[in-house]
């Protein structure tokens, strides 16, 4: 079975299955951090796999499915339906919008062709509203859940539960609802250990400045590569979140995975996720953000490696890895190409 991934990341990478790359074009600075090619990696085991550039796209002379990972590819995978008739499978890593652009509109028809055989979704919340969404519309399409899963393949190269632990870490694309401000703000009235700031994105220079107002440790290290972001975060002594708007949250995974504990404001989609995870700890304010790291403080490196690996044991109970979350969809397509 010949899987074609379409994705909106420059590259074209043919992998047969069992991981051997056979064709290989693309932008080498990519395979660092792109997820879309673990994921490849990953259904290989199960299928060839093409993954497609949906600017750039060279076709294999034969596949069985297309796969999508996010809407963002949808106009084109819907061309390639088209012109070959093949059957698409539809991630959906948000709900439906409530105020529907164009793009959109071509989501949601897409959604609603022949074409579509399910969705799989990333949270227990995205899956009830495009459930909800397809029922008012009357369209009779399955909706499953398939969590996102942290990068297995490359954190099993990281030790975990190090013999010393000396920051905090955050991952985030630096934007008004991921709140980092307050985390910097936070930390600035602390005065305690360096937090390393994972991500970049069109806030970073006001929280730059924010930074030196607070005198904050807060350390700006922009996009590192998967493996230096396992590293940090298997270092670390809790992964620390502000953000307000989660569809998923797949960083708090991360951390939880190489059994660092989490400081995570209770946004209701990652604490309907979480809430029964033993190394997360959840704030609705700044006094509780600031007692959660006090508590964390207090702890010992052997009593923070202790609650991390309950978070970890916990991640692979809910089938949260790279490694499983392909075993469950590989097998949901292989069944839905036998009928």
């Amino acid at each position: 079975m010949h899987i074609l991934y379409v994705t909106d990341v420059p590259f074209t990478i043919r992998i047969r299955k069992g991981g051997d790359v056979t064709e290989f074009v693309f932008d080498t600075e990519f395979i660092n951090w792109c997820w879309e090619i673990w994921e490849g990696i990953a259904l290989s085991k199960y299928f060839d796999v093409t993954l497609v550039n949906v600017e750039n796209v060279v076709l294999p002379n034969d596949f069985d499915l297309i796969y999508i990972p996010s809407d963002s590819c949808v106009e084109v995978a819907w061309e390639i339906a088209e012109k070959f008739n093949k059957p698409v499978v539809m991630q959906c890593i948000s709900a439906p919008p409530r105020e529907v652009d164009k793009h959109w509109r071509n989501v949601l028809k897409f959604i609603e062709s022949n074409h579509v055989l399910f969705l799989t979704c990333v949270s227990p919340f995205v899956c009830r509203e495009w459930s909800r969404y397809l029922n008012e519309k009357d369209i009779d399409k399955e909706v499953i859940y398939v969590p996102h899963g942290v990068n297995d393949i490359v954190a099993n190269n990281v030790n975990v539960c190090p013999s010393s632990r000396s920051c905090y870490v955050t991952i985030a694309k630096l934007m008004p609802w991921k709140k980092v401000d307050v985390l910097i703000k936070t930390f600035g009235k602390l005065l305690r250990d360096d937090l390393l700031i994972i991500g970049d994105g069109p806030m970073r220079r006001e929280l730059e400045k924010l930074n030196i107002i607070y005198l904050s440790p807060a350390k700006f290290l922009g996009v590192v590569d998967e493996l230096t972001k396992f590293e940090l975060l298997a270092n670390a002594k809790a992964y620390v979140q502000a953000s307000e708007s989660e569809q998923f949250s797949i960083p708090v995974v991360e951390a939880c995975y190489m059994a660092t504990p989490c400081v995570v404001y209770r946004q209701d989609v990652v604490y309907e996720i979480h809430r029964d995870n033993p190394a997360v700890i959840f704030w609705e304010n700044e006094d509780e953000l600031v007692k959660a790291i006090e508590k964390i403080d207090s702890l010992s490196t052997n009593e923070i490696n202790e609650l991390g690996l309950r978070g970890r044991d916990w991640v692979v109970k809910q089938g949260m890895t790279l490694t499983q979350r392909s075993e469950k969809l590989a097998n949901m397509l292989i069944e839905w190409l036998k009928k």
